[in-house]
Formats: structure tokens, C-alpha cells, sequence
């Protein structure tokens, strides 16, 4: 039997993270924008796709030799950056600091799971937390401005301790993710 799998860092949002998703939120009603439950946030490291459950002990033991070679670091949540283009928003997301040892883990990961036969494509990884999905927006100048309206810096600081083995269920209401391991970082 077949799960979708990734490998992701859990992202608690902080008070000052959701007094600013809030603002988004507020502003850009009446556009159609799916924003991601903030019980789903997490930046992912590397995305299995469908994988056998034959293979959760192979992930599991990539897992655990990555996190051996990866002490736990802060990580910090910043610039507000759209994927697609100014005429095209497709993405609302945070940037993500240090990207060296996102960068880092996500290489080690990645190396491991293919050893054991796992393929993945060429696809740049883009450390970034994923606020919004966007369908149409209505008013496009007032869309950057408010956008625009998010003041660069820091966000919010967090210890990351652990990566997590999500299972993603695709559902008619979106995806449902759910914790199937983790994995203390040194």
C-alpha cells in the first residue's frame, strides 16, 4: 500500500507570525485565496511523493542519519515573497533563515533516501513556509500594497529540534497531513 510522504519541520506560529497573517487575511478578503490552517505549517525538507509502506523503515533510518549529522539550530522567519509572477501571484510565503542548514539537511536527506532507490527531480529547493494558495485576485494594486504593507525582518525565531515523517491525505477540502514519526536533530 502507497502513503504520500514528506519529510518536513514542524512551524509553530508565534504571536507576532499570526498578527501578521491576520493583516494578509483582513486585507485580501474578497480574493480568492486558500490560506493554509496554520496547524499545517512546516517547511518541507524533501517530498516522497507516493511511497510503498514497505519503505517507512528505509525513510525512517535516512531520517535518523540525517538528524545525526544536523545539530538543532534556530531557525528565523522573515520577508514575505510571492512564487509566480507580479501579474501572476501563485504563492503567499515567508522566507526562511539559515538556508545553509536547511540546505544542508534537506542534501543529506535527499543523498540517503536515494541510496535507497527513492528519485526526485532537479527542482531548486527554496527554504519558505507557505502561507496562501492563490486562485484569482480581484484587485491586483491593491493586492501589492498590502502586501508591500509587511515590513522586512525578522518575524519569529524558533529551535529546531526535530524533522517529522507526515503522511499528506488529499481530501475534496485540501490536505490533511499526519505525524506517522519524528526524529530528534543532535
Amino acid at each position: 500500500m502507497d502513503k504520500r510522504l514528506f519529510i518536513a519541520i514542524k512551524i509553530l506560529p508565534g504571536e507576532q507570525l499570526l498578527k501578521k497573517l491576520n493583516y494578509l487575511k483582513t486585507n485580501l478578503i474578497g480574493n480568492n485565496i486558500n490560506w493554509i490552517p496554520v496547524e499545517h505549517f512546516h517547511q518541507t525538507l524533501v517530498f516522497l511523493g507516493n511511497a510503498s509502506t514497505s519503505k517507512l523503515k528505509d525513510i525512517v533510518d535516512v531520517m535518523k542519519a540525517g538528524a545525526s549529522e544536523s545539530p538543532s539550530f534556530d531557525l528565523e522567519l522573515g520577508n514575505l515573497g510571492i512564487f509566480g509572477s507580479r501579474y501572476d501571484p501563485r504563492v503567499i510565503w515567508v522566507g526562511m533563515q539559515p538556508v545553509e542548514k536547511l540546505t544542508d539537511l534537506h542534501f543529506s536527506l535527499r543523498k540517503g533516501l536515494e541510496k535507497r532507490g527513492f528519485r526526485f527531480d532537479r527542482q531548486n529547493f527554496v527554504p519558505h513556509l507557505t502561507l496562501a494558495r492563490i486562485r484569482k485576485i480581484e484587485n491586483k494594486p491593491h493586492f501589492h500594497e498590502v502586501i508591500s504593507g509587511w515590513e522586512p525582518g525578522i518575524v519569529q525565531t524558533m529551535k529546531v529540534q526535530e524533522i517529522v515523517l507526515y503522511e499528506s491525505v488529499l481530501g475534496s477540502r485540501g490536505a490533511s497531513y499526519f505525524e506517522l514519526d519524528n526524529i530528534g536533530l543532535e
